[in-house]
């Protein structure tokens, strides 16, 4: 995961269009959760930029290794947890407004 971030962050890395790919996968994700939740994520609610962070999140957390089980803790063995926490939170939060 190291050797892949690293590349895939050289402007002529190989990583990079792997990286792109991640896009649609991202989109997937979004989909997902504006039609496939009950109730739908308002259309307002940012959940793409929130899934990008959750995948973002991920990738450096395998990709730091041990020192990303020292940043995340605990958190670390509950990453699903977690990830369903934030977004709850963003449909929570436009709830309230």
């Amino acid at each position: 995961m190291r050797i892949a971030l690293a590349d895939a962050l050289r402007p002529d890395g190989v990583g990079r269009s792997y990286m792109a790919q991640g896009a649609r996968l991202v989109e997937l994700v979004e989909k997902v959760f504006r039609e496939g939740t009950q109730p739908p994520f308002d259309s307002e609610v940012p959940v793409r930029g929130a899934v990008a962070m959750i995948f973002a999140s991920e990738l450096l957390r395998l990709a730091f290794g041990e020192i990303g089980a020292l940043l995340w803790g605990a958190d670390a063995d509950r990453t699903d947890e977690v990830h369903m926490i934030v977004l709850e939170a963003l449909r929570r939060g436009r709830d309230t407004k």
